[in-house]
């Protein structure tokens, strides 16, 4: 049996440090998942098909529009997540590192967010919510598919021009003004993403309340919306305007 320390050792990326600030939680579990992978004899395509499979559960179980199902639903995104990171490791460990590797992997997250944005909106209009709940869901679904289509156009004229991507920023000074607001800024950002989303959506079914005829779950979904929207809109200016993509890696300390 090949050792945790080999594949640690075989698979790990050079950003390792930066990976870990991005996904906390992933960035530091996922090698015993891809020991186990390695182990059994798993390729990284496999992987990634996994991954896609727990992408679209995450979708489908929202359509349940029921609390056990949203805590599954926010099981699985941990584990698409976890995956997520877990078939790039196993590429590197058996040198199946390939471009159309990250082509399915990046085409897997273009689907998946918005299916999951779908079948939140889908769930809540079976369990007869206000029409308002999914107009708020598909808000959300526009801006996720432009914030993902931001990227995808920022590389594409890259490509066309010649250039390389500028790189990612390093972090302020630990005492520095833009230090601190770095550190303010991160922990946010963790939560302002999917995990936030489906997390806070399982919790409001035990909160008993609503306001203006939505209840609290419905409130999250429209909170994240209009998340979802700034996030994409300060991207697109940001881009704009620095020549630069901006990435929640920005932010690490």
């Amino acid at each position: 049996m090949i050792s945790h320390a080999d594949v640690v050792k075989r698979s790990r990326r050079h950003n390792h440090e930066e990976n870990v600030w991005v996904h906390p939680f992933s960035g530091r579990v996922s090698s015993w998942l891809t020991w186990v992978f390695i182990n059994i004899g798993l390729s990284a395509n496999q992987v990634t098909m996994l991954m896609f499979a727990s992408g679209v559960g995450v979708a489908v179980s929202l359509l349940a529009d029921s609390f056990a199902f949203a805590v599954l639903a926010f099981a699985l995104f941990r584990l698409h997540v976890l995956l997520d990171v877990s078939d790039g490791e196993v590429a590197r460990y058996r040198n199946q590192v390939s471009r159309f590797g990250v082509y399915w992997d990046q085409l897997i997250h273009t689907f998946t967010y918005p299916a999951i944005l779908a079948g939140l909106a889908l769930g809540r209009l079976f369990g007869e919510a206000e029409l308002a709940v999914v107009g708020f869901a598909l808000v959300g679904m526009i801006a996720k598919s432009t914030d993902l289509g931001v990227k995808n156009v920022y590389y594409r004229v890259l490509y066309s021009s010649g250039e390389a991507p500028a790189e990612s920023s390093e972090g302020a000074a630990p005492g520095s003004r833009f230090g601190a607001v770095r550190r303010l800024v991160g922990p946010v950002l963790h939560i302002s993403g999917f995990d936030g989303l489906l997390f806070f959506y399982a919790a409001a079914y035990l909160i008993d309340g609503s306001a203006f005829g939505l209840e609290t779950r419905d409130w999250v979904v429209a909170a994240y919306s209009i998340i979802f929207t700034a996030v994409a809109l300060g991207r697109v200016v940001v881009t704009a305007r620095r020549d630069k993509l901006p990435m929640r890696r920005d932010f690490r300390r």
